[in-house]
């Protein structure tokens, strides 16, 4: 692969983002990635690139990042690109809809679930960022609990728009909707 990207570049042994990521998680070196997040200063794409292999680790302090990153009272990221459309901000892929995103990960654990699926289903009906109410939706489809499924059925209805061009989905609605189908194929 990075010989893939020296030849795309036609640079020699020019890294790939990705690749000093995975090589800080073989090394363990987590604080530095923690770090990186915390700053909140990587393109949005770099930010997530950390974000998920500290999610796959169920790291606990990386679980405060994504929680305080996509809360309600946390400030816009510089440079973020949004538009303000009554009481919603209409958002797309940025730093706090990647860590909604990545909260997905701690869904699957004992310790981490009651306070994960909380702060998803809160984000999920009061957000002002669309992207992040998306995110948080498609994050509780990987939920197990019948809990999420009212606050889901209720955001199926949300058709405030989300600027996500890889996507696939331009309303709230359809990520609900979406979470939903694989909350029932997959009980």
């Amino acid at each position: 692969m990075a010989e893939d990207y020296a030849n795309f570049t036609h640079k020699r042994d020019v890294p790939h983002f990705g690749h000093l990521a995975r090589e800080l998680v073989a090394q363990q070196k987590f604080e530095v990635m923690r770090a990186l997040l915390k700053a909140r200063e990587l393109s949005s794409y770099n930010y997530y690139t950390i974000a998920e292999l500290l999610a796959k680790e169920l790291d606990a302090s990386a679980l405060d990042l994504f929680l305080t990153n996509s809360s309600l009272t946390m400030p816009p990221p510089k440079g973020d690109q949004t538009i303000k459309y009554g009481k919603d901000i209409i958002s797309g892929e940025g730093i706090p809809e990647y860590s909604a995103l990545s909260i997905r990960h701690y869904l699957s654990s004992q310790v981490y679930r009651a306070r994960a699926e909380a702060h998803l289903v809160k984000i999920l009906k009061e957000h002002p960022r669309t992207g992040v109410r998306a995110f948080a939706a498609e994050a509780l489809g990987y939920s197990k609990s019948p809990g999420v499924i009212k606050s889901l059925e209720e955001a199926v209805a949300d058709k405030a728009r989300v600027l996500c061009v890889q996507c696939g989905n331009d309303y709230v609605g359809e990520y609900a909707e979406q979470a939903l189908a694989r909350i029932r194929e997959n009980p």
